[in-house]
């Protein structure tokens, strides 16, 4: 989380060598690779926790997101499918259920994925209606988004810095665009969120801009990724 990349490396590696049949560090070091961008090597990672911990859904879904940010979609299915299978009860593998139907144009099916995620979703954080907006707006069904985004606006209850930039992306696709900027300055100068969290909601919304159906306030939202993680550089 300080993104102490090569100090973290060593502790899970440290952790391998003295139980190499212990799954959770070579997940640990997925998390780093992934952080780090290094894909191939968070693969890797990821597919020997699997290997020595098969039915642990979470490995299953951080392989997903690896593939999703390396663009092997269908890869990034098969393990979302796995690890709903797995554990069907955890609402946050069902957004990346729905951000693979949004790839594959299957607005339909990523709708009634991130739904069910929404039921499930004790916390009520948001986090679902968020992405939910997205797969509304990229249907051309702007109206709803919006609404959507308010929604989860109203959840937004607690400190995570997540939470907090999810929140800067809905004001900045609401309209409220120099409210966003702002709110998204606080949080860089609050300093409590990796830049690697930035880079991996830059990889996504660059994902969604591809796409025909263009949200409003998509490439605000990019530009301002960008220009973070290049002063951070």
């Amino acid at each position: 989380m300080l993104e102490q990349y090569e100090s973290a490396i060593a502790s899970y590696q440290q952790a391998i060598d003295l139980d190499p049949k212990f799954a959770h560090p070579h997940n640990g070091l997925g998390n780093v690779y992934k952080a780090q961008e290094k894909y191939e090597l968070a693969i890797k990672s990821y597919e020997q926790a699997i290997n020595l911990d098969p039915q642990k859904a979470l490995y299953h879904n951080n392989l997903a997101e690896a593939y999703f940010l390396q663009g092997q979609y269908e890869l990034a299915f098969a393990n979302t499918e796995q690890a709903i299978n797995l554990d069907p009860k955890d609402p946050s593998y069902y957004n990346v259920l729905g951000l693979i139907y949004l790839v594959k144009g299957r607005h339909e099916l990523a709708i009634e994925a991130l739904q069910k995620g929404i039921t499930l979703n004790s916390k009520k954080d948001g986090s679902q209606q968020f992405i939910l907006g997205i797969a509304m707006g990229m249907q051309g069904n702007q109206e709803e988004a919006i609404t959507l985004w308010k929604q989860s606006l109203e959840l937004v209850t607690s400190n995570s810095p997540n939470e907090k930039l999810a929140s800067v992306f809905c004001q900045i696709l609401i309209g409220e665009v120099e409210q966003g900027k702002k709110s998204f300055q606080e949080i860089l100068l609050a300093k409590n969120i990796p830049i690697s969290d930035i880079s991996d909601s830059l990889k996504y919304f660059e994902v969604i801009a591809r796409f025909p159906t263009k949200l409003e306030g998509i490439d605000t939202v990019i530009e301002m990724l960008r220009q973070a993680i290049e002063k951070a550089q």
